[in-house]
């Protein structure tokens, strides 16, 4: 049996739990580090909620954005005269709107779009034949052709609403009165 005084025992107490709450706060530290790295549900993170990166290296930063000079690129392709298939000019007019003196022309400036003409609807009559059979008399009739049984309105101008209100976000309400609703 080893006699130890009571003092050097208070001591090594003393030490022990120094020793355990280094431990602690070193792995509360370890935390801390992670979740700033991280964000706050660690690698569940959102991208949205991820906490901002530092900032880049200056070696980086000095390093030019965009296209080089000369480079021809690969945007959009404008319409030439033989390819539009319809040109209108535009034109400002003739008086300026603000002091009402004449406008002189400075350059004419060409822009590209793609258009699309609006669908107007149409009201559609079908002739629908039904024919007996002479021999065995059942009848056949026959269907609308892009129609669901029983309902007023064509699949094409279904899906043109449907369209208009689901991914345009149109109020049923709103749509064009052109477009015959219940």
């Amino acid at each position: 049996m080893v006699n130890h005084c009571e003092r050097c025992l208070q001591k090594q107490r003393q030490i022990d739990q120094l020793l355990e709450e280094v431990q602690r706060l070193k792995a509360k530290l370890r935390y801390q580090e992670r979740k700033d790295k991280e964000g706050f549900f660690g690698s569940s993170t959102p991208s949205s909620q991820l906490p901002l990166k530092a900032n880049t290296d200056k070696e980086n930063k000095n390093h030019k954005k965009g296209a080089r000079p000369g480079h021809k690129g690969h945007g959009r392709k404008a319409h030439s005269k033989e390819t539009a298939d319809e040109i209108i000019s535009i034109d400002p007019g003739e008086i300026c709107p603000d002091c009402g003196g004449a406008l002189k022309l400075k350059k004419r400036q060409d822009r590209t779009v793609i258009e699309s003409e609006p669908v107007k609807p149409k009201k559609v009559l079908y002739h629908l034949s039904h024919k007996e059979c002479i021999q065995c008399h059942p009848v056949f009739r026959a269907k609308a052709p892009g129609v669901l049984p029983k309902t007023l309105y064509g699949n094409q101008i279904t899906a043109q609403m449907a369209v208009m209100h689901y991914f345009h976000g149109i109020p049923m309400g709103r749509l064009p009165t052109s477009i015959p609703r219940n």
